[in-house]
């Protein structure tokens, strides 16, 4: 289901709240709310390692100018264009190793990490979307955790992993 289609859900529950239990009501509303929100994933990057711009800013550039008016190669920089610096830049991208595989670079989402968790180790926060599972089911269910219980529009609540619903991709 794409977030558009989600959105429409969401929409036509809020539009017809006599149609569903009023908590489903509630969750479509919250749903609908956190849909709307611009979402940046942050980066968890191995140490030693940070995110840089495909292509460099404009400040990237005065800074680069910046610190050729101080070096030696002073009189070599005023001869060197935009697109010089944009070029080796990108060049040096190219040439970056890929992040060690031992340290992958996560999305992190915004209401949590992406592992399953054992519902006897640890109960999700009050008021948490969660994607819970039974042992043994193939598929896991979006679910609301509160006051200690599970709140699902399947009536379920013997599940006995979850994780927290990751942030929606923000659309290209």
């Amino acid at each position: 289901m794409t977030n558009q289609q989600l959105k429409a859900h969401c929409e036509d529950v809020i539009a017809n709240p006599q149609d569903h239990l009023d908590w489903v009501v509630d969750m479509a509303k919250e749903a609908f709310a956190a849909l709307n929100q611009s979402v940046s994933p942050e980066l968890k990057l191995p140490d030693g390692w940070v995110a840089v711009p495909m292509e460099p800013t404009e400040e990237m550039i005065a800074a680069w100018r910046d610190d050729m008016d101080k070096s030696y190669a002073k009189e070599h920089a005023i001869k060197i264009g935009e697109d010089e610096i944009v070029f080796a830049h990108q060049a040096m991208l190219a040439a970056a190793p890929a992040v060690p595989h031992t340290a992958p670079i996560e999305p992190i989402c915004a209401t949590g990490g992406a592992e399953w968790v054992s519902i006897e180790d640890e109960p999700p926060r009050d008021g948490s979307w969660c994607i819970a599972i039974e042992e043994g089911d193939l598929a896991g269910d979006v679910v609301y955790w509160e006051n200690g219980a599970w709140k699902s529009e399947f009536g379920r609540d013997e599940y006995t992993h979850w994780m927290y619903h990751p942030a929606a991709p923000e659309e290209e």
